[in-house]
């Protein structure tokens, strides 16, 4: 059960009743187990538990007590001795009450003794309560307030319910009266005495938290202490200390350290009292070292501060309840012990501040660093701290001692992994300046310096590096791995601006034993210009700005650029000398092409290799050719493209590697597998300069094919390989990713680069067969397979070996579109043949307009601006994401541009010098607003230059016979209906040449020999019912196929037959159907010459029938 709740309340008893027999009853009855409370409306109810009254007597103007509660006890047998005694004493004790401040919550009790009053006495009795509610009715209480208690009661329930009405009465009687304290207490702000009243009353009614806030709030409303604010007169037995608490007392005319010390007392006592569980007892612990942290930091610095702040912490230290708690607790108390580690670290620092007053100085400390003022002699008096000031050895083994129990206490904590680094470095600073014990020193501050660099603290850092370089120097020639952590401390120290010493650091640098790398950020400024230039052929360079803070020879300089998938580019420079400010243009043979990110700057200087990290992109792009004292010159390259000529059932990668200005020699290829499963198996590669085959060897590796041409090469050869490869299926997705490599003049040269290739057909050709007689009539239909992407055909040309195929002449260049393509027909007679090759060369009119422009472009800039010749391939780009009106110029050979407009391509000209940009910006806008008429002669050369061609094989019908059916009768006009039609049907069998089994030792079933006869049957088919046939409708015939196929005309079957017509008008003659009823299977094709023929039938001759 939760500890009692004792509420003080006042009674008066001029007629001694409650003294001689309601007391007891009145304990009893008002010991109250929850009350339930609030302070304001808005607030959370709250509940005071084992609410016990401590009735104290008061007699007006005598012994009047600070009570929740006033209670008059008053009791009378008539009316004339409730006028002539009672009221006026009721009357003087109301007066009483209502003149305290604050309001008081009274009740007034009369008293009945029923063995005195008769029967006839009963209704006067009644009638007296309530005359006594009449005359003291208070419109300012808000509850009830007078009741009558009786000796004896006609049955218990009567007494219960009597005893519940008094009882809920009082209970809400105290609730109103803490209310009203509180509210009057807290509303005094001038008066600090009366607002420490109001966190009594919180202490009163249980409420800790809510008194130690109030306390806590009065405690900051002191303020800071002076010596002059009574602290210099104070002696240790006036110090808050637990032997002294209940000597605390606060009045009117306490000085402000003695009321900074009540409410300090006032709150550790509260601490102090008992906890059941453990949890408790670590927050009042918690809080206790937070208001110790706090008390101490309200006094103004001076040493007498210094005794009596290590004076508390060490009484806090050796409590009952920290020791119990850090030896037994087996919960996670993190917190405690940071909490812990802050008040150490606070009596460390008291301490080292105290024994200035002894003349000791701790040097290394970050005490040493902020210094307090020189204050007067001082006398300690704390015996202690006496024995630790004793000697100033005594004193730096107790501070050493200190911080590391400091740093035990936040390593249990882990919270503070920063202040760990900062006492760490201290205790090595105590050990260098003052133990001279390098070796310790030079072990704890071998971190020290990153953490306090990191942490922008650049004075510390710069003299903690000094400290550590003395350290080293100390320490020199006593290990091998002292040197390179001197050479790298000494670096720092440099770029801390500190001043360069050559003959130092050379020094160093000759005592390594080995070769080192250090990468420091700071001894350099570098600004790179992310735009490659090129004024020799196949060497680019990249110009670098940078400022030094070292002064020497440099053997090698080398820029690194890497990209996502950690390719590097590495572009150089040898034997330099750095001074303060320098320029500088590296270079590289070895370029690969696409965007990379400036990630270090090498230098090596001797044994030394340094380092710098840098932030940046750079876009590294072809530069095919530039102009050098007004010479166009050419860099060699490759690309890889799409075929452009193209074999529809056989497709492959070509490698166009274009040689510079330069010759070149053992010159290899190299071709990465990025998807090995589209490389085709046991494929012959073809390399060609020209039409000439070049010899070469290929070496087929894990993840690479590798050409290696041993043929010397000259200047503007352009060699061409082929490498057979499976293009994408999917019609979404139809990009290749290649990627490419080339080495030459013994790997002194190299380039890579990589790129997704269309790999889409831009044409689109369907065709239509028709057979008629022993001829095939092929219909071609040419389209652009992309819409908005006209081709322009240049020629079709349908090819056979055997058979003989024939055309009308054909127009040369006609334009197709994706809607509207262009029809080629050819006739093949003589089928001699399983398939045709249909040949069709065409272009992409947007690519003719690109080379044309390109063309006419380069030649602008070769005169006027040479020096942005070097930049033709980002012009390259930019003419190929220009818009252009491609119909128009289709008929009008007129170049238009739409929309043009240069901010569409800013990522392009980031790539190059600003200065550049513009100029070369200003040039295309130029170019734009010229008369771009294309005369015939530049664009027959821009046709040839960029022929496509695609090869398709035709496979022909596989056809064994073809069925030559035909009625023969007299045509006339008219004919009558109902009228027999005499006619001769014809069937004309003509043979191919039959597929000819291979003999074979043995043959299975299911290869049958072809026979000698077959049996055909030839079926008349008449759906509408026309047609009455007088005759056969179905007719077999045998066909002997050796006959049949030796005869020039084929075999010729007759029949007879009579056609009536049942109905008037334009009547389709029935139609024909060939079947092959034999088990050797056949093709056959009909070619049925009436097919679609109408006779027109009459009722009469001579007469006009219109059909509809």
């Amino acid at each position: 059960m939760s500890r009692p709740v004792g509420l003080k309340v006042g009674y008066y008893d001029p007629f001694s009743i409650f003294q001689d027999g309601l007391r007891s009853e009145f304990e009893k009855k008002s010991k109250l187990n929850n009350l339930h409370w609030k302070l304001h409306p808005a607030d959370s109810i709250k509940t005071i538990k084992n609410v016990q009254l401590e009735y104290v007597e008061e007699i007006p103007n005598k012994n009047e007590v600070d009570s929740y509660l006033k209670f008059m006890f008053i009791t009378c047998l008539n009316v004339d001795e409730y006028r002539s005694k009672v009221r006026p004493l009721v009357k003087q004790w109301l007066n009483n009450i209502k003149s305290m401040k604050p309001n008081c919550i009274y009740y007034i009790i009369l008293y009945e003794n029923t063995d005195l009053v008769s029967k006839a006495d009963k209704f006067l009795k009644t009638n007296l309560l309530a005359k006594l509610k009449t005359d003291f009715a208070d419109d300012e209480m808000t509850i009830e307030n007078i009741f009558k208690v009786k000796s004896s009661y006609s049955s218990q329930d009567d007494k219960t319910e009597y005893w519940s009405t008094l009882i809920n009465s009082i209970k809400l009687g105290i609730v109103d009266s803490i209310n009203i304290r509180l509210s009057y207490y807290q509303s005094m702000n001038g008066d600090i005495i009366d607002q420490t009243r109001a966190a009594k009353i919180f202490r009163d009614i249980g409420q800790d938290d809510d008194a130690l806030k109030s306390y806590d709030l009065l405690f900051h409303l002191v303020g800071s202490i002076n010596l002059s604010d009574g602290f210099d007169k104070a002696s240790v037995d006036d110090y808050p200390l637990l032997n002294n608490l209940d000597h605390f007392e606060l009045s009117r005319e306490s000085n402000k350290f003695q009321q900074l010390s009540y409410f300090y007392y006032q709150q550790v006592r509260m601490l102090l009292k008992p906890e059941e569980s453990e949890v408790g007892v670590v927050k009042h612990l918690i809080e206790w070292m937070r208001l110790i942290y706090s008390y101490v930091n309200a006094f103004n610095e001076s040493y007498k501060r210094n005794e009596m702040a290590i004076t508390l912490i060490d009484e806090f230290l050796s409590t009952e309840q920290l020791d119990n708690i850090l030896k037994n607790s087996k919960r996670n108390i993190t917190e405690l012990f940071e909490k812990l580690g802050d008040l150490k670290f606070l009596k460390r620092s008291e301490l080292i501040k105290l024994a200035y007053s002894k003349g000791y100085k701790l040097k290394g400390t970050m005490s040493e660093i902020t210094m307090t003022e020189i204050q007067p002699q001082y006398t300690i008096t704390n015996k202690s701290i006496l024995e630790i000031l004793e000697s100033e050895d005594s004193f730096q083994k107790a501070v050493i001692q200190q911080t590391e129990d400091i740093i035990t206490c936040y390593s249990s904590s882990q919270f503070k992994p920063k202040t760990i680094d900062t006492l760490s470095t201290e205790l090595a600073l105590i050990y260098f300046y003052n133990l001279d014990d390098f070796e310790i020193s030079l072990e704890i501050l071998n971190d020290s310096f990153d953490y306090f660099k990191n942490s922008n603290w650049r004075y510390i850092s710069l003299n903690i590096l000094k400290i550590y370089i003395a350290n080293l120097e100390k320490l020199d020639g006593t290990y091998d791995e002292i040197v390179p952590v001197l050479l790298n401390s000494y670096l720092e120290l440099l770029a801390k601006d500190e001043f360069f010493e050559l003959d130092k650091f050379n020094k160093i640098l000759a005592s390594l034993k080995n070769h080192i790398t250090i990468e420091n950020d700071d001894i350099f400024d570098v600004k790179v210009n992310p735009y490659l230039l090129c004024d020799d052929v196949d060497t680019y360079k990249i110009k670098l700005e940078m400022t030094s803070k070292i002064e020497v020879p440099v053997e090698d300089m080398s820029l690194r650029l890497i990209n996502d998938y950690n390719e590097v580019i590495e572009f150089r420079l040898h034997d330099i000398h750095l001074t303060k400010s320098n320029s500088f243009e590296l270079l590289s043979t070895d370029i690969m092409y696409g965007d990379f990110t400036l990630d270090k700057l090498i230098l090596q200087i001797g044994k030394l290799k340094l380092t710098k990290s840098l932030n940046g992109t750079v876009n590294t792009y072809p530069i095919p050719k530039f102009m050098t004292g007004g010479v166009l010159k050419y860099n060699t390259t490759i690309t890889p493209i799409v075929p452009p000529i193209r074999d529809l059932h056989q497709d492959e990668i070509m490698i166009v590697v274009k040689i510079g200005s330069n010759d070149v020699s053992n010159c290899q290829v190299i071709f990465i597998k990025t998807d090995i499963d589209r490389l085709v198996p046991n494929s012959t590669y073809t390399l060609k300069r020209g039409d000439d085959a070049v010899e070469f060897q290929c070496f087929n590796e894990v993840n690479r094919l590798v050409f290696k041409i041993d043929e010397h090469l000259n200047a503007g050869d352009e060699l061409r390989l082929s490498i057979p490869y499976f293009f994408p299926p999917d019609v979404s997705n139809k990009k290749s990713h290649v990627k490419l490599g080339l080495l030459f003049n013994d790997a002194k040269f190299s380039q890579s680069t990589s790129d997704d290739l269309e790999t889409q057909l831009q044409i689109a050709v369907s065709v239509q067969d028709i057979f008629k007689s022993s001829n095939l009539f092929s219909n071609f239909s040419v389209n652009s397979a992309i819409i908005n992407k006209p081709l322009r055909i240049q020629s079709v040309d349908l090819t056979s070996e055997n058979s003989e195929v024939k055309t009308w002449e054909q127009p040369k260049n006609i334009i197709a579109f994706n809607d509207q393509g262009s029809t080629f027909f050819y006739k093949i007679e003589r089928l001699n043949d399983a398939s045709l090759n249909l040949l069709i060369d065409y272009n992409d009119i947007q690519d003719e307009i690109i080379v044309i422009l390109k063309k006419w472009y380069l030649d602008i800039l070769s005169k006027e601006n040479e020096e942005l010749v070097v930049y033709f391939s980002i012009v390259e780009n930019v003419l190929g994401k220009l818009k252009y009106k491609l119909n128009f110029y289709s008929l009008t050979n007129i170049i238009k541009i739409t929309n043009f407009d240069l901010s569409n391509f800013t990522e392009d000209f980031k790539k190059i010098n600003i200065n550049h940009a513009k100029q070369l910006m200003r040039s295309l806008l130029n170019f734009t607003k010229l008369d771009l008429k294309v005369d015939s002669v530049t664009r027959d050369h821009a046709l040839r230059s960029i022929k496509k061609q695609l090869s398709i094989n035709v496979s022909l019908p596989v056809i064994n016979t073809i069925n030559i059916v035909e009625f023969d009768f007299s045509k006339k006009l008219q004919y009558l209906v109902c009228e027999p039609l005499s006619t001769k049907l014809k069937l004309n069998v003509r043979i191919f040449q039959m597929e000819k089994k291979e003999a074979k030792k043995v043959r299975f079933s299911n290869e049958p020999e072809i026979p000698k006869i077959i049996t055909l049957r030839l079926d008349l088919v008449d759906i509408e019912n026309n047609w009455l046939i007088s005759g056969l409708k179905n007719f077999h015939m045998e066909l002997n196929l050796e006959e049949a196929n030796m005869a020039k005309d084929g075999k010729t079957f007759e029949f007879d037959l009579v056609l009536i017509p049942l109905k008037v008008g334009k009547l389709e003659l029935p139609g024909i159907d060939v079947k092959n009823m034999s088990k050797f299977k056949i093709q056959m094709e009909l070619d049925y010459k009436n097919s679609s023929e109408s006779l027109l039938i009459v009722s009469e001759l001579n007469k006009i029938t219109y059909s509809f």
